[in-house]
């Protein structure tokens, strides 16, 4: 009973920290926006081991809802990151190759590492943010894209 249960939290803790990585840590820049973050996804993973025990005990019973819907929600943000895993590998490694050729006509090393990195990152993160969100609300999905196409601009006008 209590290996089921350790398992069960070290599942959950390594997915959110998985998400927190692929969804916080990877398209924001340290500051306050990003502590606000780590704290919204400390608070879900605190969520579903309070929502398993405390809605079948009959205490709150209102929990339910939220704590089974972000189940829901962090399992299909799972599969939507893995899937793009493979993708983000892909483009990784052709700007790896662009930059290392430009880096040698150029004579410097590798200056654009950021901002590589926090443009995948975006690119990423506003992906899976768009897609997740599509499959909850419509409205969810459009406000994805934005935030995408507005970070890889940003990140695109940088690099210019």
């Amino acid at each position: 009973m209590f290996g089921f249960i350790g398992f069960v939290l070290v599942v959950v803790i390594g997915v959110h920290l998985y998400l927190w990585k692929r969804l916080v840590r990877d398209p924001l820049r340290p500051g306050p926006w990003r502590k606000a973050g780590g704290f919204v996804v400390l608070a879900l993973a605190l969520l579903i081991p309070t929502t398993m025990v405390l809605t079948r005990t009959g205490y709150v019973e209102w929990l339910a809802w939220p704590g089974y819907l972000w189940i829901a929600l962090m399992f299909y943000l799972l599969v939507i990151l893995a899937a793009l895993e493979i993708p983000r590998l892909v483009i990784s490694l052709v700007w790896r190759g662009k930059r290392s050729a430009s880096a040698a006509d150029r004579g410097a090393v590798g200056a654009d590492d950021a901002v590589t990195s926090e443009l995948a990152a975006r690119t990423t993160g506003g992906a899976a943010g768009g897609l997740g969100g599509a499959s909850t609300a419509g409205r969810a999905s459009t406000a994805g894209r934005a935030s995408a196409a507005g970070g890889a601009s940003a990140a695109g006008g940088a690099s210019a």
